[in-house]
């Protein structure tokens, strides 16, 4: 896996949203740092950049409300 061309995700809701806006998940890791948690890895495409900033926008707006 070419790591240059892949982007990791290490939030379980952010990944499941970007799943559902079609992009694949290509891996899942363990997190170093917390064993007990999932990081999700993504290839990085212009969309999935695209999909990436507008669900962080989103969760953002959520967590000021």
């Amino acid at each position: 896996m070419n790591q240059s061309n892949t982007y990791k995700i290490f939030t379980k809701k952010v990944a499941y949203k970007l799943i559902s806006r079609g992009h694949n998940l290509i891996a899942m890791e363990k997190n170093y740092k917390k064993k007990w948690l999932n990081v999700y890895v993504f290839q990085t495409t212009d969309s999935f950049l695209e999909d990436l900033t507008t669900i962080t926008k989103e969760e953002k707006a959520k967590e000021e409300k």
